[in-house]
């Protein structure tokens, strides 16, 4: 669930934060690359979207009903459980049910994809495979981790599930396939824009 709330206040900060690096960078002087700061904000735009949907809401007070602590260390037990709850639903329909399992596995699956294929046009140690990995998989553990830490303080509602992890890292890899065959196109039609901004 995407917490508007916070994106439009997470947009306003990034924004003044944006305004802010910009005249500080002209008042030194320093060369402003205009695609680089675009993406930067881009970037920057993912970011307050994925913890909004990874990490919130979290509850506050004597209001959030307390909830048993909902942990999946088994792979692929979770995708099981997720097809077998919703597509052979009694309550739904075979495509509505199917529907929302591939919202729920292929969300988890585009979650970090972003993150290989901006990344790497910012960081030239991550343009090689294992490297966008490792750091896929770090984000992914750590996300889930906090997930466990909120639902451990009754403050979150989200499962903590190794599947989300695999998930995530596998986006991350095809993620990565996605940005060698960029910077591929980059190369065969000589996009200088590209290559000056980004250096590739």
């Amino acid at each position: 669930m995407i917490n508007i709330g916070v994106i439009i206040y997470g947009l306003i900060i990034l924004i003044l934060v944006s305004i802010f690096k910009f005249a500080i960078k002209k008042k030194k002087k320093v060369d402003v690359n205009i695609w680089r700061e675009i993406l930067g904000v881009l970037f920057g735009i993912y970011i307050i979207v994925l913890v909004s949907v990874t990490l919130l809401p979290i509850f506050i007070g004597n209001n959030h009903v307390q909830r048993d602590l909902i942990v999946n260390y088994i792979p692929i037990k979770g995708i099981i459980e997720c097809y077998n709850v919703n597509v052979n639903s009694e309550y739904w329909s075979y495509a509505f049910g199917f529907k929302i399992f591939l919202r729920n596995v292929g969300g988890n699956f585009i979650l970090l994809m972003p993150i290989a294929i901006i990344v790497p046009l910012f960081f030239k140690r991550f343009r090689n495979f294992k490297n966008i990995v490792l750091l896929g998989l770090i984000v992914s553990i750590g996300i889930e981790a906090l997930q466990f830490i909120e639902n451990y303080l009754n403050i979150g509602i989200r499962a903590v599930d190794i599947d989300d992890v695999i998930l995530n890292t596998l986006g991350v890899a095809i993620g990565y396939g996605l940005y060698l065959v960029f910077i591929k196109l980059v190369d065969r039609f000589n996009f200088k824009i590209v290559k000056r901004s980004f250096e590739v």
